[in-house]
């Protein structure tokens, strides 16, 4: 028989450890992405849990996770990116955010379920003082459909859907503003 001649590597010659060789310039290699994109968005998760009372620096924390993936991208491969890779990048970042952000609030939620409902009793005592006593009457029942189960249910998922929209925005924007910086090859002469 014939016999099929032995496959070829991928990639061919050796690259220091950590570097992966470019393909295409055009498009992102998302199997050298992952490393960065991970700790990126897991570090800037963190660091915007800790700081997530000031809305500022949150959302400064996300951008800085979103252009930190571009730059560890850069480190990697070695080639250009564009702002609209490097939003992609800081998508990719957020992702790893997000989940950090799901296990938290659904841990809050499941943990800590008596000490939320208590506290929209007292936010709902709070606002009631100067309401009239119909809109008090329809406040108290929205309270009371939110203190179930079901309505505990509702108020996380609109949380984690709040928070993966701004999430994935403000890393977006990140990476492109960190392609803007990082992303261009200065090699060439």
């Amino acid at each position: 028989g014939d016999l099929q001649p032995p496959a070829q590597p991928l990639y061919g010659g050796q690259t220091p450890w950590g570097q992966v060789p470019g393909l295409d310039p055009n498009r992102i290699q998302w199997r050298a992405a992952l490393p960065g994109a991970a700790v990126a968005g897991l570090l800037g998760g963190g660091v915007s849990l800790f700081v997530g009372r000031f809305l500022p620096l949150l959302l400064l924390a996300l951008m800085l996770a979103g252009a930190l993936a571009v730059r560890m991208y850069r480190a990697r491969t070695r080639s250009a990116v564009r702002p609209l890779m490097g939003a992609k990048l800081g998508v990719f970042a957020g992702l790893f955010s997000f989940l950090l952000y799901s296990i938290v609030v659904v841990g809050m939620f499941t943990m800590s379920r008596p000490m939320i409902q208590e506290n929209m009793r007292e936010a709902m005592k709070v606002s009631s003082r100067n309401v009239d006593p119909q809109s008090l009457q329809t406040m108290q029942a929205l309270v009371d459909k939110m203190n179930t189960p079901e309505g505990l249910m509702a108020i996380c998922v609109l949380i984690l859907l709040s928070l993966f929209v701004i999430t994935m925005m403000f890393t977006a924007l990140g990476g492109a503003l960190g392609a803007a910086m990082f992303g261009k090859d200065h090699t060439t002469a």
